[in-house]
């Protein structure tokens, strides 16, 4: 969470820390569902400059993320993403 919120300032002043904790523990896949959101709303609005910095976070954390990174790298890649792209453009 640390690069998502240093990359995207309107989302870390949105981001409540006490929320999406169960049982003690961050459940992440909250988190990150509420970034995609947030991200999408940006991408809505077409603020272009706070999502440059956004896309350098997520390609830094693919060439350099973890483990848990790599493991989502293999999922992603492993899964059939020919659907309609979410955000149609007029």
């Amino acid at each position: 969470m640390p690069l998502h919120l240093a990359s995207c300032p309107s989302f870390a002043k949105a981001w409540d820390s006490s929320e999406n904790v169960m049982d003690g523990e961050r459940q992440l896949y909250l988190d990150a569902a509420d970034y995609v959101r947030h991200v999408l709303g940006l991408v809505h609005q077409e603020a272009s400059s706070e999502l440059e910095p956004i896309f350098d976070a997520i390609e830094r954390l693919h060439l350099e993320g973890d483990d848990s990174s790599v493991s989502w790298r293999q999922w992603e890649s492993s899964k059939d993403f020919n659907r309609p792209p979410l955000i149609q453009r007029g």
